[in-house]
């Protein structure tokens, strides 16, 4: 497979969207296929592993300046793709991830990100739709979706520790993930950044509806056409006050 190939297939995987008629399970189902696409990419095309310059800076902006539910996402999307993410602020004090890696794999995230970020939507409108809410505001559909939020990044870094088990190697041996990492991580120090444990927002959600996200969450399934389940919808569905409700 060659790089136009590769890109194809991403555009084509944006465009099978939520808002385009196609299900969050199938939109995610279809991302989660660009792991195995992006790794035999790299191993056909080792030469892309050469040079530290390769690596690219992909920056998601999010216009506010409390901390958004995908937020907590991209640090599993960055891991299963082999990436580096970290947040930055402007002078506003706006938010924008910025995620470092190999233009390929920033592709890739890019469409995880905005299949994820459909999801959380389609999610609490499916929720809200189905509550009798007298009245509903910002604080309501930040504690749904935060828990959303929290068990899909679960899932995924789950699936990148599954995945570091059964890596694909290039023509010399050495490990695809390894390699991959190293190269980003070479790239990361050259910029001569120093990062700082970011504080957090001080924000509390409703406990309940944290749960009633998370849960949601737990029931996309994931399968990829005629293979096992990236991810299997999970039963029995989480109990309420099973996990401490975590404030951001």
């Amino acid at each position: 497979m060659n790089a136009d190939k590769l890109r194809s297939l991403v555009a084509a995987l944006r465009a099978r969207t939520v808002a385009n008629g196609c299900t969050e399970a199938e939109a995610v189902a279809a991302a989660g296929k660009l792991v195995e696409l992006l790794d035999r990419y790299h191993a056909d095309f080792p030469q892309a592993l050469v040079e530290t310059s390769a690596c690219q800076r992909l920056e998601l902006a999010t216009n506010k300046k409390q901390r958004q539910p995908i937020g907590l996402c991209l640090p599993a999307i960055a891991a299963l793709f082999d990436c580096r993410v970290w947040m930055e602020r402007d002078a506003s004090r706006k938010i924008t991830h910025v995620i470092l890696g190999l233009p390929e794999s920033l592709e890739v995230v890019a469409t995880l990100e905005q299949v994820i970020r459909q999801a959380l939507a389609e999610g609490w409108e499916q929720f809200r739709a189905s509550q009798r809410f007298i009245r509903q505001g910002d604080d309501a559909k930040a504690s749904f979706q935060f828990g959303m939020a929290a068990s899909l990044a679960e899932r995924i870094l789950a699936v990148v520790a599954e995945r570091e088990q059964a890596a694909p190697a290039l023509a010399d041996g050495r490990a695809l993930v390894v390699v991959r990492r190293s190269l980003v991580d070479q790239a990361f120090g050259d910029l001569g950044l120093t990062l700082r444990e970011s504080d957090g927002s001080g924000r509390r959600f409703d406990g309940a509806l944290f749960t009633q996200g998370q849960q949601a969450a737990d029931q996309v399934g994931m399968a990829l056409p005629g293979q096992e389940a990236l991810f299997e919808e999970r039963s029995p569905p989480r109990k309420k006050g099973k996990r401490k409700t975590p404030g951001f």
